[in-house]
Formats: structure tokens, sequence, C-alpha cells
């Protein structure tokens, strides 16, 4: 990634593994949402300080998507 994080020029790599990156998660979790798996790991870039975050989701049982 380069670009610039609060005004100073930044230059980073950043290593992703096996899980699909979701840094829109209301957008990128809908297929998740809508498939038999009970869970999902994935990962997010954290605008503030440029590093990989790791997530899991999981569905609540009793839950309705409409």
């Amino acid at each position: 990634m380069r670009g610039t994080l609060k005004g100073e020029p930044i230059a980073r790599s950043i290593e992703i593994g096996e899980e699909p990156w979701f840094q829109n998660s209301e957008f990128d979790l809908l297929p998740f949402a809508r498939s038999l798996l009970k869970t999902i790991d994935f990962f997010a870039v954290d605008p503030d300080g440029i590093k990989r975050v790791a997530f899991r989701a999981r569905k609540v049982p009793g839950e309705t998507l409409e």
C-alpha cells in the first residue's frame, strides 16, 4: 500500500494469508449470510494503522434475515 496517512507518506506490504479480504463487511458478508456456513474468517485493513485485522463472523441461531 502506498499513499499518505495523517499527512505522512507510507509504503507498506501486508501479508494477506488464506482468508478473504472484506473491507466493507455490510456488503461483503451478504453471500455468507445467505449461505449454509455457520462461521467465516476474514480480514480487513485498519485504515488508521494500516495493519491487517482478523475477524470471525458467526451466525446466531434464531435470527431471521429478510
